[in-house]
């Protein structure tokens, strides 16, 4: 990969993915900066943890984006076996895996990338708790903050947030009771 001497791009959707998953904009700038050295050939020396883990996925994709168009420029008019079904691309190689956009799982399950819920999902998971009357106040709530908390901190998982804030007999509407018992405390 040293002597890459193609241009190689990595895409605004490939930014605001890692920037949704990073914590700070130093994490991004740090991530952005070791792409644009694993392009180069240069070595990547990152300063956190986390973008380690984030950029050695990226790469593995990366890798295997730029393995299949160089597949495809040697195959030219001799297909292999594994070429006759693969759709071809406008350069004539195979078509690449796609890579983790926002409402896919990055390749390492460990990390996922948060999509908040449909205000419909919400209201139901309320109204099945006996929380129907404050669904719209929470859901408006999180969403004015972009999902985060009121620490500042993302919302990983909605539920969870919302059974050990929300979910408390002073919120319960007169006369509401929870529809599954064994998802109420």
């Amino acid at each position: 990969m040293s002597s890459q001497k193609e241009f190689v791009k990595i895409t605004f959707e490939d930014i605001e993915v890692a920037r949704k998953f990073f914590n700070n904009e130093a994490q991004l700038a740090d991530f952005i900066l070791n792409v644009c050295n694993f392009y180069m050939g240069k070595s990547v020396a990152t300063r956190y943890k986390v973008v380690s883990r984030y950029l050695a996925t990226y790469e593995q994709v990366m890798s295997r984006v730029i393995e299949a168009k160089e597949f495809g420029k040697k195959g030219g008019s001799q297909k292999s076996e594994n070429q006759k079904n693969a759709k071809p691309t406008l350069e004539g190689g195979i078509e690449a895996p796609p890579l983790p956009n926002t409402k896919l799982q990055l390749l390492n399950t460990k990390y996922k990338i948060y999509t908040p819920p449909a205000f419909l999902e919400f209201e139901k998971y309320f109204s099945e708790n006996g929380f129907g009357n404050i669904a719209k106040k929470v859901y408006d709530y999180y969403s004015a903050a972009d999902w985060h908390d009121s620490k500042g901190n993302k919302v990983k998982n909605w539920k969870q947030k919302v059974q050990g804030v929300w979910f408390k007999d002073e919120n319960r509407a007169k006369g509401e009771v929870p529809r599954k018992s064994e998802t109420c405390f």
